[in-house]
């Protein structure tokens, strides 16, 4: 029941560091063959920026990399997709809700990729009065659905690459 965040500049690999993340804890496998996962558990990586094809071709690419876990991972590892019916930059919070509902992952961790486009285009993530309600609901999912939640999130874009200070990352202080 904690919150994790994940931020970075665009194009750096953030979905592929959430999704190796997702594979790993859902196998109980270390992380990047280093970071030590207790056990395996449920995770749901809710994707709001990459197609279903992309996931596929990329957990294709990962698959070889988890060996014996793959069949841990089959059983624990799910996503939801940003499609047609979902579209970007609206609050995705409450259908996010309804997919933990069954209480499938409790115990478990929701990954979130990304931050900006989880919510409605009108709300600033860089501003805490804004940021309030969507953090308000990240924990009582937490505490409702007994899960962990990362959330990957980008620092802002056109800015300077490094170093980077407070003011560059999205997300309220």
């Amino acid at each position: 029941e904690s919150l994790s965040i994940i931020s970075g500049c665009s194009g750096i690999g953030k979905s592929w560091v959430s999704l190796n993340m997702g594979l790993a804890i859902s196998g109980g496998t270390p992380l990047f063959g280093f970071f030590e996962v207790d056990k395996p558990r449920k995770v749901l990586l809710a994707q709001f920026e990459l197609t279903n094809g992309q996931v596929k071709e990329r957990v294709g690419l990962l698959q070889p990399h988890y060996g014996s876990s793959w069949s841990k991972i089959g059983t624990n590892f799910d996503y939801a997709v940003l499609d047609e019916n979902n579209p970007s930059f609206t609050d995705r919070w409450d259908a996010l809700d309804d997919l933990l509902s069954g209480n499938k992952y409790k115990g478990g961790v929701v990954i979130v990729d990304n931050l900006y486009t989880s919510v409605d285009a009108n709300v600033d993530t860089s501003n805490n009065h804004d940021l309030i309600p969507v953090v308000s609901k990240w924990s009582e999912m937490m505490m409702k659905y007994k899960v962990s939640i990362i959330i990957i999130t980008h620092h802002l874009k056109g800015r300077k690459r490094t170093p980077i200070d407070h003011d560059d990352i999205l997300g309220g202080a």
